[in-house]
């Protein structure tokens, strides 16, 4: 997917009043109905757990780009984020997020002072995970009648199609875009995919144990209505339907925890149990359930939890007693790189480079979906946003009295100069 390489970033501040006039009219998103462009991440969250990239799939996600005193995200953007955040805080389908930019950082260097941003977020109590565009990478790639800005809102089907992309201040846009959400959410199951199409009503106990979650109930029950003398050629044809609909879904399921597994296994374990009780009937899931209980004494399994309390027992040794000179700091990441050497191409060792990358001052880009090219044209991580618990460096803030506008925006041909 191709990443457009951001100019030197400016920032104009528009004016209150031509922005009111232009505020109802839906602007011209550049990926609209498109798949969403990979979101490049920086290896530390400014707020939140951790995010994977499981976080991501076969789920709606809403994320809107904001910005330290941009006024159009601190007095609207931010406060209506919350709220929406704390609807589906406890949906499996729904993902609400704010992604932290500050394009204009030559001009403002304070905006990308990301413990005071986090601090700040505190002190709001605005509570949902909040990521660090990388480079100001991201947002670059989101344009609205050919402008960046903030705060701007992208709503993603669970496919990863951008479904809404419009400005997030003002009542008419944020309708316009939660209705989205609202719309797409109801439309999938609590395990967040796509409802079967309806079927006839001998097959209705069949679509009402899918509804329900129990996949197994609902394979048996299209299987009893295929196999019934009783059923009619359309019953058959629904119920093939439904079995053929169960078993797909299963099957990408097992197959995504499969590649998983050498990533990150226990997480690949923990996800699997859910898969085996629910498509307990489904042909394969057998199989399945067999591999999985081979896993738990498997010698990836022994090296991946070996490497991981490892980095962990170093972790907590240097936040107790950080390195206090050159040396020291030499000799902390010539260990972090024995751990990443050992543990190979799984979770840990991305862990374990993004922290070094931190120390070194060196932040890695990682991806939110699949494998993204960086500028330099080279693979980023695979694995998603990481959060390495040191913040970027501060810098003295300039005065604020510019910044003091609707929304922070630049327009293609300031970011081309």
């Amino acid at each position: 997917m191709p990443v457009r390489i951001p100019a030197i970033a400016l920032c104009c501040a528009l004016l209150a009043g031509a922005l009111a006039a232009q505020r109802h009219k839906q602007p011209k998103s550049n990926v609209l109905n498109e798949p969403c462009p990979e979101l490049l991440l920086a290896p530390e969250m400014v707020q939140g757990a951790t995010l994977t990239q499981d976080d991501f799939e076969n789920r709606v996600v809403f994320f809107m780009f904001y910005r330290r005193d941009c006024a159009g995200c601190e007095k609207v953007a931010m406060p209506r984020l919350q709220q929406l955040y704390e609807r589906y805080k406890d949906s499996r389908c729904v993902l609400v997020l704010a992604i932290n930019t500050s394009f204009d950082r030559e001009d403002y260097p304070h905006v990308a002072d990301i413990e005071q941003t986090r601090k700040h977020l505190q002190r709001m109590r605005w509570e949902m995970p909040v990521a660090l565009d990388f480079e100001d990478l991201s947002v670059e790639m989101f344009e609205l009648d050919e402008v960046i800005g903030t705060p701007q809102a992208v709503v993603l089907d669970q496919h990863g199609t951008v479904r809404a992309h419009d400005w997030y201040s003002d009542e008419r846009e944020w309708e316009k875009l939660e209705a989205t959400l609202d719309r797409l959410a109801m439309n999938l199951n609590c395990d967040c995919h796509r409802m079967p199409r309806e079927v006839t009503l001998r097959c209705k106990g069949s679509y009402d144990a899918f509804k329900a979650g129990d996949y197994s109930k609902a394979w048996q029950e299209a299987d009893d209505v295929e196999r019934s003398g009783a059923s009619s050629d359309k019953d058959k044809a629904d119920a093939g339907y439904m079995k053929e609909f169960i078993e797909t879904l299963a099957r990408r399921r097992i197959e995504k925890i499969e590649d998983d597994f050498y990533y990150d296994p226990v997480n690949a374990l923990e996800r699997a149990k859910p898969v085996i009780e629910k498509f307990g009937a489904v042909p394969g899931v057998k199989d399945f359930s067999d591999r999985v209980g081979k896993w738990k004494d498997s010698d990836t399994m022994a090296g991946f939890v070996k490497a991981r309390d490892d980095f962990e027992r170093l972790e907590g040794a240097a936040r107790k007693a950080p390195p206090a000179d050159d040396a020291a700091k030499a000799k902390y990441i010539e260990d972090l790189r024995a751990i990443a050497k050992r543990a190979g191409n799984n979770s840990v060792a991305a862990r374990v480079n993004s922290r070094i990358a931190t120390v070194e001052g060196k932040p890695q880009a990682a991806v939110s979906r699949a494998t993204q090219k960086s500028r330099s044209g080279e693979g980023a991580s695979r694995v998603a946003v990481k959060p390495s618990g040191a913040s970027s460096e501060s810098s003295a803030p300039k005065a604020k009295t510019e910044l003091q506008a609707s929304r922070s925006t630049r327009s293609r041909a300031e970011r081309t100069k």
